[in-house]
C-alpha cells in the first residue's frame, strides 16, 4: 500500500485511480516509517509529504 501512495505522489497514478484503490493516507506515511512499519526512501517520503500541503 505504501508503494501505491508513492506512485500517486510521483504522478504515476491519477487522483481518481488513487481514490478508487487507495494506498496509505499520506499523513500516516512518516509515522509508519518512523516506527519501521514501512520502508521508504527520504526522497519518496518528501514527495508523499508534499501531498498533504
Amino acid at each position: 500500500m505504501a508503494d501505491r501512495t508513492v506512485a500517486y505522489a510521483k504522478g504515476r497514478i491519477t487522483e481518481v485511480e488513487f481514490q478508487a484503490a487507495p494506498g496509505i493516507e499520506p499523513v500516516w506515511m512518516q509515522w509508519l516509517a518512523d516506527v519501521a512499519a514501512i520502508h521508504i526512501g527520504p526522497d519518496d517520503l518528501l514527495r508523499v509529504d508534499q501531498l498533504t500541503r
